[in-house]
């Protein structure tokens, strides 16, 4: 099975594969990307989907210090990496902090918000459904 994201006007260099057999992303090449887009010029944030099936959905995300997600659930399991910068999320009535290399895991239907203390590089996974098979 094989499912890509079309180009659009915001990623005009053609269609990427987001459901295949195989799928190899380079993580640096993609935050780049991320960074040199207008999205990212004009706000506080920007992401891309890598992965999307049935079952699970993988984003990087790129946030600048400040930002913030706030009131946040997921239908389903959510793990979010800190690949760089830090962040603080607050699950349910506890705070905790991570930083490059380290990892959250939050169950689904858990009210979280997560604020970024230092530029982050976030890739997130959200299990569940993800409407893998409505791409």
């Amino acid at each position: 099975m094989s499912k890509s994201n079309n180009a659009t006007f915001r990623r005009p260099d053609g269609s990427r594969p987001i459901d295949d057999d195989r799928i190899v992303t380079d993580l640096e090449e993609r935050i780049q990307q991320l960074e040199a887009e207008e999205a990212w010029q004009k706000n506080d944030r920007n992401g891309i989907t890598l992965f999307k099936t049935t079952g699970i959905t993988v984003v990087l995300s790129t946030l600048r210090e400040g930002a913030s997600i706030t009131d946040n659930t997921a239908a389903g399991i959510m793990t979010v990496q800190v690949l760089d910068g830090r962040v603080e999320a607050r699950v349910g009535n506890n705070n905790h902090k991570a930083g490059k290399g380290e990892m959250l895991f939050i169950h689904r239907e858990e009210p979280h918000t997560i604020q970024v203390l230092e530029h982050a590089r976030l890739l997130i996974t959200l299990t569940g459904d993800t409407g893998g098979d409505n791409v």
